[in-house]
């Protein structure tokens, strides 16, 4: 009885010790550590946003306007579009409005409301179901009636406006579906955006990196960056200790196998220890509370061949295990593809519909280091509905917005038109570019009858595609960068040139550097080194990037005398033709300038110095971020922290493009010279002609004067 109690009562203050307290119950079956900790660590959530690319001005009785955002691997708990804009004070309130669309579906409209021409804000619900992963279109289309417009007349108006801002963004709430616990994951969790957007991927180094460590880490960065979709400046370089500190949670930790942390030595396997001490290993390791890939080795040279290998995202992918030994005769390289010489604009066909003006565009990739030449041409094959006004419907092509030709639509062409446009010769292109198609279908008496919204349209046909003819031998120009160091789509081989003992600062600039210069990057199969006081007989035969200042960086001092901007002899920036600098501002002030390498005939030498590491710093910003790269121009330029100043010294000697089996390669230039060239047979013909009368004329009136002269003696004799 005494032994019930007792169990009764242990039951009892059990009860309420669980009623009290919450009891932790063990992950279930098949959960992993990782898959644990992930959960905990996403229950906050994040918030991605992206604001537009820029503010669209949309004008006439229908408009429309696109815009992109990217989406992730998430779990999407909320999404919201903020429109920012402004309308004409004359909208009629009762049949004014705009529809906006994802990814090819509407819906949201609303009538749009006047606030005395100012900014307003609409905040729309986006059905987060409709959001798919990757990237999304968001598709704004007006329709703006005037207050009590006439008839057929408030088609041309300019009164009929809607502005929406650059300032207007999509927000999007989530919680990241993590996943690790393989190389393929973490590689790819690595530029992920949630990652990237909240500075949680890094690459590490150990305190004092070998040259072969650095090499692996800048074809790393280079790789990296190719592959994240956005805010590919926030991936890190970190050396030392600051592993265990700095708040990341993914990261790359490049190493030789004597320099590898014993934390992390302990967290490979036997099989990577292995393989790491009889050459490379690439490995995942779950370290510091941070999921990371660990390159070590003790072959120099397959340490950077695992650089190499993380460059090549479809390589990867494949490896799903935790451990892959780099091995001598590995394939690691991406196929390396020449630029083809047509391309098609669309694989599927583009349609387009409504009155007016409406445009479709095509992303063409070209290399970096050649210029679009003017034999070069557009070629579309389109179809348009038949109740177009034909005297009034155009079809206009734009290259990176520049206009370079119209084609007139036709009623008898209409199932079926064709239209070449070639690239003017002043329209210089290099790398990546835009070609926009651009319809005018103007229809008659819109107003005046039923308007159907698949009526008028267009479709430009697969058909469609790019006649590329390149031209080498670009200017050596900041307007004309990544070029040289970019080469069709590769590293050119590329050194990057570190002081002896790099700073932070050092490091900073050469990570902001590989960086764009990945974004830039479509394969692996280039070549780009780092090297710590490299000697004169190491600079031949590369393209030279020289980081450090003027008093850390002993190239910087060596070259002073063939740099735009010189310094003293105590580092202080001096004035030259262009500009004129304080001896207050040559000390703080940073340059960037590009001019032929001194140490290879048929190469280039960049230089990112300065008087001061915060000078240094704030000239390497331009040349760290993609956004920021429009701003330079010439060949070479000074900056502090607050302005920038850019010049050009040497003559843009412009190369001649066309050769003349290029020149014949144009129907319009084949159809002109053959129209010339019968032309003048027909010229030439015709002057034979005359002179072959001439001179028969000529021979008879001699013979004649000669007969009469003949005749006039016989008389007199």
């Amino acid at each position: 009885m005494q032994n019930k109690r007792i169990v009764l009562l242990a039951a009892v203050l059990l009860g309420i010790c669980m009623g009290g307290h919450t009891v932790m119950a063990l992950p279930a079956a098949g959960t992993s550590e990782t898959a644990a900790a992930s959960t905990a660590a996403e229950d906050k959530g994040f918030v991605h946003t992206e604001t537009f690319s820029e503010t669209h001005s949309m004008t006439g009785l229908f408009s429309e306007c696109t815009e992109y955002f990217s989406s992730g691997n998430w779990d999407i708990q909320d999404s919201v579009l903020h429109i920012v804009y402004n309308v004409t004070q004359l909208r009629d309130d009762h049949i004014s409005d705009f529809t906006v669309s994802l990814n090819g579906e509407p819906f949201y409209s609303q009538r749009v409301t006047d606030s005395k021409g100012e900014m307003q804000t609409s905040e729309i619900t986006i059905p987060k179901e409709k959001i798919k992963e990757g990237v999304n279109e968001l598709k704004v289309e007006s329709y703006i009636r005037t207050y009590e417009s006439m008839p057929c007349a408030d088609d041309v108006s300019k009164a009929n406006w809607l502005n929406i801002s650059e300032d207007s963004s999509v927000s999007i709430s989530y919680i990241p579906k993590v996943q690790t616990g393989s190389i393929a994951n973490v590689y790819e969790q690595l530029t992920a955006i949630d990652a990237l957007e909240n500075v949680h991927s890094a690459l590490f180094l150990p305190e004092n990196p070998t040259d072969s460590e650095l090499t692996a880490a800048a074809e790393i960065m280079t790789g990296i960056s190719q592959n994240a979709s956005i805010d590919y400046q926030n991936f890190c370089l970190e050396r030392g200790t600051a592993i265990q500190e700095e708040d990341y949670h993914y990261g790359i930790y490049v190493g030789e196998l004597y320099q590898l942390p014993g934390d992390i030595y302990d967290a490979l396997s036997e099989d990577g220890r292995k393989a790491a001490s009889e050459g490379a290993v690439l490995a995942y390791a779950k370290v510091y509370g941070k999921d990371l890939l660990v390159l070590t080795g003790s072959d120099t040279e397959l340490l950077k061949k695992g650089g190499v290998m993380l460059g090549n995202p479809d390589y990867m992918d494949q490896m799903t295990g935790t451990s892959h030994p780099v091995e001598e005769g590995e394939t690691v390289n991406m196929e390396l593809s020449e630029q083809e010489e047509y391309l098609p604009l669309t694989d599927s066909g583009a349609y387009i519909n409504g009155a007016f003006r409406q445009s479709v565009s095509f992303s063409v990739a070209s290399s970096a280091n050649k210029t679009l030449s003017s034999s070069s041409s557009v070629y579309l094959k389109v179809r348009y509905s038949e109740n177009l006004d034909f005297e009034r419907s155009l079809l206009t092509v734009y290259v990176n917005d520049i206009p370079v030709g119209s084609h007139k639509l036709s009623k008898e062409k209409a199932n079926g038109d064709e239209a070449e446009f070639y690239i003017p010769a002043d329209l210089e292109i290099n790398g990546d570019f835009i070609v926009k198609a651009a319809f005018d279908l103007e229809i008659e008496d819109v107003w005046c009858t039923l308007r159907q919204e698949d009526n008028p349209w267009a479709y430009v046909s697969e058909e469609s595609m790019m006649k590329m003819v390149l031209a080498d031998d670009i200017p050596l120009l900041f307007d004309n960068y990544p070029a040289p160091f970019v080469k069709n789509g590769s590293m050119n081989q590329v050194l990057a040139v570190l002081p002896e003992k790099p700073s932070a600062a050092d490091l900073e600039v050469l990570r902001g550097v590989c960086l764009t210069l990945g974004r830039y990057q479509k394969n692996n199969s280039g070549s780009i080194a780092v090297a710590q006081g490299a000697q004169a007989g190491d600079l031949k035969d590369r393209n030279l990037i020289v980081i450090g200042t003027w008093n850390e960086n002993p190239l910087v001092a060596e070259n002073n005398e063939k740099l735009y901007f010189k310094f003293d002899q105590e580092g202080i920036l001096l004035s030259n033709s262009k500009m004129q600098i304080t001896r207050e501002a040559g000390s703080i002030m940073g340059t960037a300038q590009l001019l032929p390498s001194p140490y290879s005939s048929d190469k280039a030498a960049l230089f990112i110095t300065g008087a001061s590491e915060n000078g240094m710093l704030s000239a390497a910003k331009y040349l760290s971020d993609t956004d920021e790269l429009w701003k330079i121009s010439g060949d070479g330029y000074v900056s502090d922290t607050d302005n920038m100043s850019a010049y050009q010294f040497t003559k843009n000697k412009k190369t001649v493009i066309d050769t003349v089996d290029n020149l014949l390669d144009r129907k319009d230039v084949l159809m002109f010279v053959t129209a010339s060239a019968v032309i003048m047979g027909v010229l030439l013909l015709g002057l034979i002609m005359v002179i072959v009368k001439h001179l028969r004329t000529s021979s008879r009136r001699k013979r004649r004067q000669r007969k009469l002269k003949e005749g006039g003696q016989d008389e007199e004799a």
